[in-house]
């Protein structure tokens, strides 16, 4: 279902402005693959996933997907080490990693370029001095 799914996705666009880009926000991407994932009843369940107040702090997002009909699951996880613990960084990071992986599970690629707004992302994450480094969980 998945493959006939991803074939039925519109052509998503860059609306939401950046640091000196253009994003597909999560709404956006959202209300475009809403009708056929109802088609096709696959749903989605988001789970932040994380351990905050070590050195190895680290926050992510697991996406579940369901295939309805035989309860069938797979998922995909996307997370990195942080350092910091400011609540309004934490619910950032966390709906990127919302539409992050909706956008790598289903090869999702806004318009001609590949998505490019972890720029935002990968700053804090250099200035706060953990070398820029992403670990998939």
């Amino acid at each position: 279902m998945i493959y006939r799914a991803k074939k039925e996705f519109p052509v998503l666009r860059k609306s939401t402005d950046g640091y000196n880009y253009k994003y597909t926000d999560l709404a956006a991407l959202m209300e475009g693959i809403q009708a056929t994932l109802e088609k096709y009843e696959i749903d989605i369940r988001h789970s932040p996933i994380g351990k905050m107040g070590t050195d190895k702090s680290f926050i992510g997002m697991k996406t579940i997907f369901t295939y309805m009909p035989t309860e069938e699951e797979d998922y995909v996880e996307f997370g990195h080490l942080v350092d910091t613990d400011k609540a309004q960084d934490m619910g950032s990071y966390q709906t990127y990693y919302r539409r992050y992986n909706l956008l790598c599970y289903f090869n999702l690629i806004p318009e001609k370029a590949i998505d490019d707004d972890g720029e935002r992302v990968q700053n804090r994450s250099s200035s706060n001095n953990n070398n820029g480094r992403t670990t998939r969980l």
